[in-house]
This record gives C-alpha cells, structure tokens and sequence, in this order.
C-alpha cells in the first residue's frame, strides 16, 4: 500500500447527499490554490538557490584547483565536485513538484467552481400524499422535478470530486525524491604526520 491508495480508494459515486454536502464543505471552504500557490513561489524560489549554490560551487572549485595542492586538495575538489552535481540533480525534481503543485492547485480550483453549494442538494420543496400517490399515474410533482435537479447536481458533484481526486493522485504519483547528498569523505595522508 501506497500514501497516495487512501486517496486512490475514495469512491464518491457510493456517497449519499450528506456525505457529499461534506466534501463539497471541505473543498469550498479550503485554501486550497491559495496556499498550493504559497507552495509553488517556495519551491520556485529553492531551485533558484540551488541553482545559485551550483554556481557557487563551481567557482569555487576553479579556485580550489588553483589554491590546493596535495591530498587536502584533491578531498577537498572531489566533495565540492559531489556537492555540485548534487545541486544540479536536484534542479528537476524541484521543478517538477513545482509543476505538480501548480496542476493540483487548478485541480482544487476546478473542483470548487464545478461543485454545486451544498444547499442545492436539498429538497425545498415537499411532497404530500396526493402528489405522491398521482406519482403511481405518471403524474409529475414540483416535488419531483426538484429531485430531478438534486440527482443531477449529486452526479456533478460526484464527478467533480472525483476528477479532483484523480487529479491528487497523478500529481502525487509524478513525485521525485531530491537526491541525496552524499556522506563527506575522509581519506588518511599516505605520508607521516606532518609532511606535506
């Protein structure tokens, strides 16, 4: 099981109107693409540091050719070197969480101008016993021409709900791990202490 089967697992066709009323509740009245816009600056902004690490680095790494000689030096190259390509690998995953946060948040956008208010799904009017029993001889009450309306709109809810939860799913599944920065390493001086 993956983070992202509870999500995969939601089946809004089997809700009834209450269960609805209170997704439809959770997503109108969320943040949602305000705060995933939030989001989205962040990450933006950590692949420009990243990028401006990268730069650092390797000019640094032109004048640590220059200024070390030696063992120290070469260490010191080599961890720099990792670092730098380290920085670099994680230009990608970083704009791609960017982008999957962006789509999520027109995902949530979509999602809550496509629901209906929660007051939509809920009889105003109702029915008594004549118009309920004319029902038995294909006569159509007011009563069930709004049910008409409330079934139509719980079918639109549902499929909004559910085009925002697949929505979820892809974005989370196209996650890439940043790789990892790999341990400092520490090699012993081949000569006796003290010699350079």
């Amino acid at each position: 099981m993956t983070g992202v089967d509870p999500i995969r697992d939601l089946r809004f066709e089997g809700m009834d109107i209450p269960q609805l009323t209170d997704w439809i509740g959770k997503i109108k009245q969320g943040r949602g693409s305000e705060s995933m816009n939030r989001a989205v600056q962040a990450l933006d902004q950590c692949v420009q540091v990243v990028v401006e690490l990268d730069d650092t680095l390797r000019t640094e790494l032109g004048k640590l050719g220059i200024a070390w000689e030696g063992n120290a030096g070469d260490l010191a190259q080599a961890a720099a070197q990792q670092r730098s390509v380290v920085m670099q690998q994680a230009q990608d995953p970083l704009r791609g969480s960017a982008r999957s946060v962006e789509a999520q948040g027109r995902g949530y956008d979509s999602a809550k101008h496509s629901l209906p208010n929660s007051d939509e799904l809920r009889h105003k009017q109702s029915e008594n016993f004549l118009e309920w029993a004319g029902g038995a001889f294909g006569y159509e009450s007011d009563y069930d021409e709004e049910a008409k309306q409330i079934d139509g709109r719980k079918k639109a809810a549902q499929a909004a709900l559910g085009s925002y939860r697949d929505t979820t799913v892809t974005q989370a599944q196209q996650y890439q791990p940043l790789p990892q920065m790999p341990a400092p390493t520490v090699a012993a001086s081949a000569g006796p202490p003290g010699a350079v």
